[in-house]
């Protein structure tokens, strides 16, 4: 990059689009499209001290930086799904956060079929394994201290043997971590591209572990709060929602009532302010200077105890849902 390269502020000025952010519900994945005139100008991000401590912090096995060819990142997070409409195009599949491990069927033997009739196991769905079992912890054999049937084995006296796969999503957080960081040069004028679409958003993401691990902030473009000033105020933004009440069930496997209370996103005000709430401790993404919002321009924003890779996965697949809903409806783009 040259030193004399001139600095465009995002949210006081329109740039043409470098990357997307988008969300597919069919797949339950997060849509990240590069343009490939942007991919030129880095071919790849080395191997430095930033890979190096989140490989060695999180004991990751492998890290591909070409961004031209294959998958992207760390434990190939970033799945290269091919080029459309000049844009490098990556899939990131929403993983399940509980693993649960397996065993022979002891049923078909692992065969995958049933040995005295010839069919399918049923047993396995002919997979040849089946979960493996283990004493439930929260019960004295399938019965609770209130003598009532345990509610988490069902009376059974036995749970499911499981393990909470953090890795996977450490993984796919570190990888978007460093994607922003490459991508934010986006904004230098030697680097600006020729694209249709102007750039909606920016964000920026952090990995770590322990409280604000999962934390991210960025920018909203000058067309997208533009867009938002013309929704209703207090009206829940349904395609923002739908994404990471997906996201969230997916992961954890589970969305109970309290999920569903702490999961939201609407404007407030005529200006065009956005919050974007998920389910923890009123963790979500708000304006980080009111006093700066004005109609005409962008604006900033900031996150507020997002702690875990869970919960930053599930409010980027909601930013991508944005980001859908206003490419769709967004006029008169030059």
């Amino acid at each position: 990059m040259s030193c004399s390269s001139k600095f465009i502020f995002f949210h006081e000025e329109n740039i043409p689009c470098w990357y997307e952010l988008s969300f597919d519900e069919k797949t339950l994945a997060i849509i990240v499209r590069l343009h490939k005139d942007f991919v030129e100008f880095c071919l790849s991000i080395k191997e430095g001290s930033f890979v190096e401590s989140f490989m060695k912090e999180f004991k990751f096995s492998s890290f591909n930086g070409n961004l031209t060819k294959g998958n992207f990142g760390f434990e190939e997070s970033f799945k290269r799904m091919g080029e459309e409409n000049n844009f490098v195009v990556f899939s990131v599949p929403i993983p399940a956060l509980e693993k649960i491990r397996m065993k022979t069927c002891g049923y078909c033997q692992g065969h995958k079929k049933d040995m005295l009739f010839g069919e399918d196991c049923t047993k396995c769905n002919a997979t040849g394994q089946e979960s493996r079992m283990k004493i439930c912890a929260s019960c004295d054999n399938g019965r609770s201290f209130s003598g009532e049937d345990c509610r988490w084995c069902e009376g059974r006296g036995q749970a499911v043997d499981s393990y909470m796969d953090w890795n996977r999503l450490f993984a796919i957080s570190a990888t978007f971590t460093l994607f922003f960081e490459f991508a934010s040069f986006g904004q230098y004028t030697d680097k600006i591209i020729t694209s249709k679409f102007p750039q909606l958003i920016l964000v920026n993401t952090t990995t770590a572990k322990g409280m604000h691990g999962g934390s991210l902030d960025g920018a909203y473009s000058i067309p997208l709060v533009n867009w938002l000033t013309s929704l209703t105020i207090n009206k829940q933004i349904e395609e923002v929602v739908s994404a990471m009440v997906q996201t969230c069930k997916k992961i954890n496997g589970r969305f109970d009532d309290f999920d569903e209370i702490n999961t939201w996103a609407r404007v407030s005000n005529s200006y065009g302010c956005l919050h974007i709430n998920c389910p923890g401790d009123r963790s979500g993404l708000y304006p980080s200077l009111l006093g700066n919002i004005a109609y005409g321009r962008g604006y900033q924003f900031s996150c507020h105890n997002v702690d875990s890779p869970d919960q930053q996965l599930t409010l980027l697949a909601g930013l991508g849902a944005l980001c859908d809903k206003a490419r769709k409806e967004i006029k008169n783009i030059n």
